[in-house]
């Protein structure tokens, strides 16, 4: 990772502070954080972009630190759609620029397409929808369809109004910022992306600021410059450029139906695309899914390395326990009594027969560096609960987008244990009875299944491979 060259510009009103990796002469691309984040939160997506090609410039937007306090008090959508605007023009950036925004970036964003759509090529929102399917939702004429949806994504909007009320929330501000970071990541390692947050709004004034962005758009009697008036008109019409919208299906901060129409208010070329297991912070949590448990990772004390590496070779080892569970099961199930698509049943039952050929690997490593009994014990007891956890979600997302597929929770359930008593799913008992005999003391993984059906059923399709 890259560290990125601080650039400071100057406008009217405010003085912005910049994070930028890449060659100010290539096309830009303008990355605007959310609330409570900061700048910091494209320290992964800024140097990627430069080495694709793009002068990433990722600005604090204004009333965060390092940015200064507005001068005018403004801090309504007009005053920051203008300063993204002064932004684009001070980098000497021209059409081919794309827009990424996060949370109250992608409000940005979107109002920023609406007013002035000739300065970019593409836009990307994150966790937030177009601002037109936010309106939208309220209109009276949809509002009876919409009822649902906004009462399940009131109890998740809580924060607006304790942002918007003045005098109590500065006073509690840094305790709310944790508390949201805590419940829009939970279990991502985002340390390090709330701490920067804290400091960018490290005092009542910063945080004053940044709910101020809330009070202008909720309050009709706040106090805006007449300098934007373009920007302010324009900001909740439809962005007017391609646009990719990215929404976690974990969020807990928006729901994901909420965001569900917000094709019909973008451009052609526009696409929706949901986040398995991702949260509020797509754009981060997604990569911490299992980087957290398998990233490299290194400490001043050389012993902690060392046992870091261990873990992440038990937690294989206990994973690969899985999928040779699976490898054994895809490769005797019944799939091919009930008319399963004959290509598809050789694909997973090739890979099957190979997590079947490499499965002691990684518990033979783990065993020659800790053989100790009680370190398979509590590898299993993190990787059991997080694997059906991750399955379940991904399950229940397939039959989210399937539709065809029953809708309720209870019917999924039901069809599942069916499908298991008829051999096409492994059922409960057999998935807890692989975990259990990883826990016997005397566990070796090549007592899952056989070797010699694995590679017999190899051997056969590197027959037909040959003969094709």
């Amino acid at each position: 990772m890259s560290d990125p060259i601080i650039r400071r510009f100057g406008f009217d009103a405010v003085e912005i502070e910049a994070l930028t990796w890449g060659d100010p002469g290539d096309p830009a691309a303008i990355l605007v954080h959310g609330f409570p984040d900061s700048a910091w939160t494209w320290d992964v997506v800024g140097p990627a972009l430069a080495a694709e090609g793009r002068y990433v410039v990722a600005p604090f937007t204004r009333g965060y630190a390092p940015s200064s306090l507005a001068r005018d008090d403004d801090y309504s959508l007009g005053s920051l759609v203008a300063d993204i605007v002064d932004l684009h023009g001070a980098i000497g950036a021209d059409s081919r620029t794309i827009l990424v925004g996060h949370d109250w970036g992608g409000a940005i964003a979107s109002a920023t397409s609406s007013s002035h759509p000739e300065l970019f090529d593409r836009v990307v929102l994150i966790a937030i929808p177009p601002l037109p399917t936010i309106v939208n939702l309220f209109r009276p004429a949809r509002l009876p369809a919409n009822l649902p949806t906004l009462l399940r994504q009131a109890p998740r909007s809580w924060y607006m109004t304790v942002v918007s009320t003045p005098w109590l929330s500065e006073r509690i501000g840094r305790r709310l910022v944790t508390t949201l970071w805590r419940l829009w990541a939970p279990g991502a390692d985002v340390g390090e992306y709330q701490r920067r947050g804290l400091e960018a709004l490290g005092s009542r004034k910063r945080l004053r600021a940044a709910f101020s962005y809330y009070r202008a758009v909720w309050n009709p009697w706040y106090r805006r410059t007449r300098a934007h008036r373009k920007e302010q008109r324009f900001a909740f019409d439809s962005p007017r450029n391609p646009t990719l919208f990215l929404q976690g299906a974990a969020d807990t901060c928006g729901l994901e139906r909420t965001g569900a129409r917000a094709l019909e208010d973008l451009p052609p070329g526009s696409r929706r695309v949901v986040v398995p297991g991702a949260g509020h912070f797509a754009h981060l949590e997604a990569r911490y899914l299992l980087g957290k448990l398998l990233g490299p990772r290194t400490f001043r004390n050389p012993r902690r390395t060392e046992q870091h590496l261990i873990n992440r070779l038990a937690i294989t080892a206990a994973l690969e326990n899985f999928t040779a569970f699976l490898g054994h099961f895809v490769l005797n199930c019944s799939w091919d009594r009930y008319g399963a698509d004959p290509d598809m049943t050789a694909i997973f039952r090739w890979h099957g027969a190979e997590e079947m050929e490499h499965r002691t690997v990684a518990h033979d490593v783990a065993e020659y560096f800790d053989p100790r009994y009680w370190r398979r014990v509590q590898t299993m007891l993190v990787v059991f609960p997080l694997t059906v956890w991750i399955s379940s979600r991904f399950v229940w997302y397939l039959v989210k987008n399937d539709p065809n597929a029953p809708r309720s929770r209870l019917r999924v359930l039901y069809e599942v244990i069916r499908a298991g008593r008829l051999g096409l799913l492994p059922t409960a008992r057999t998935v807890f009875g692989s975990a259990f005999d990883y826990l016997k003391p005397g566990f070796r993984p090549d007592a899952t299944g056989s070797m010699a059906q694995a590679l017999s059923f190899l051997a056969t399709v590197e027959t037909r491979a040959k003969a094709a």
